[in-house]
């Protein structure tokens, strides 16, 4: 019997936009499940870290960056502790 495998294949576009604060980044084009083109943008910060002074308090806006920021993609997410074992 012949083994047959079929791909389907989404074409993915990178859009590059600028913010208001003049911070460029990177997101992609795809198809949403209703099936619209739709421009996504993942992991865009909106905030400065909490780490420091900032830590506990209320969010710093994040400060503009030069460098474009891929957000094309998911960033890792943070480590979280799990106390349920399984």
């Amino acid at each position: 019997m012949r083994k047959q495998i079929t791909v389907s294949v989404t074409p993915v576009v990178n859009q590059r936009v600028t913010l208001h604060d003049g911070s460029p980044l990177f997101g992609r084009e795809r198809y949403a499940e209703n099936g619209k083109l739709v421009t996504e943008f993942l992991g865009v910060p909106f905030a400065e870290p909490p780490v420091g002074q900032l830590r506990f308090r209320k969010p710093k806006p994040k400060q503009p960056w030069r460098t474009p920021l891929n957000a094309t993609k998911m960033p890792n997410a943070c480590m979280q502790v799990s106390l349920f074992f399984f």
